[in-house]
Formats: structure tokens, sequence, C-alpha cells
């Protein structure tokens, strides 16, 4: 019977435990976004199926838009975000190669 009572409940604890450290390293990842002033490039991206989309910046920082990101946020483009805040400006090259202003984005809010 114990057995049968410690089978079943470690996979559960296994699960919670998974949970919560899933919670507490996304808190300090949210923490470090806040305080660090960024500026990098947009590097790479990956779909999540279809349920969102992670985009990679040159120094290790992750974005994140819902499906459909259209033109809000490309591989090359510019991020640039003072310290403090959740809201950060994306700049993308123009026909001259120069970057130019696209948008402002926020991270709290959901694109």
């Amino acid at each position: 019977m114990i057995f049968k009572i410690l089978t079943g409940a470690i996979p559960i604890l296994f699960v919670v435990i998974w949970f919560i450290s899933l919670q507490i390293n996304g808190r300090r990842l949210e923490k470090e976004f806040f305080k660090n002033e960024i500026s990098s490039f947009v590097v790479k991206s990956n779909s999540y199926y279809g349920r969102s989309v992670e985009f990679h910046l040159e120094n290790g920082v992750k974005l994140y838009f819902m499906p459909p990101v259209g033109d809000k946020i490309m591989k090359g483009d510019s991020i640039k975000k003072v310290s403090n805040t959740y809201s950060y400006d994306v700049y993308r090259k123009d026909i001259d190669g120069k970057y130019k202003f696209w948008a402002t984005y926020d991270r709290e809010r959901i694109y």
C-alpha cells in the first residue's frame, strides 16, 4: 500500500517542483528585464505551436509576441530600452540601410 502511494506521489511532487521552479525563474527574468538597459539586435525567432513567437536578441534577452506577429518585430531590428521600465523601442532599417524608429512596445501588454 505504501509503495503504491509513493509511486503516485513522486510524479506529482516532481510536477509541482517543476512548475514552481518555472514560476520562480520567470519572475527573476521579468525583474532583470525591468532593471536592465537594452541596446541589441534581433538575431532569430522561434514559434511555439502557434501560441507565441519568441524573439532572441544578440545579448540573450528574449521577447514574446502572440500571433499574428506580422511586421511588429523581425530579424535584424534594433531594440533599445532604458532601465526601470517595461517599454522598449524598435528600430528598423530603411531603404538607405539606416535605422529608423518603428514602434514602441510594452512587455506587460499582450500584442
